[in-house]
């Protein structure tokens, strides 16, 4: 493989992950629907590598829990 041709290759592969993400992360779309677009064989891979929660919601959660 050439050195342009790798170079290439890896730039789609960037673009393409930032789509996941951005499929899951920022429009909110069904991770079954993402799953099927990515062409993963199922919803780990994708939710292990793509999906970033919320950290702000994720701290919110946590000011509303009351210890007894």
């Amino acid at each position: 493989m050439t050195a342009g041709r790798l170079h290439q290759k890896l730039v789609f592969h960037k673009l393409r992950a930032t789509a996941i993400s951005m499929f899951i992360n920022d429009f909110k779309l069904d991770m079954e629907d993402v799953v099927q677009i990515a062409g993963h064989s199922g919803e780990a891979i994708t939710r292990k590598f793509y999906y970033k929660p919320n950290q702000d919601k994720l701290k919110g959660l946590g000011k509303n829990l009351k210890l007894a």
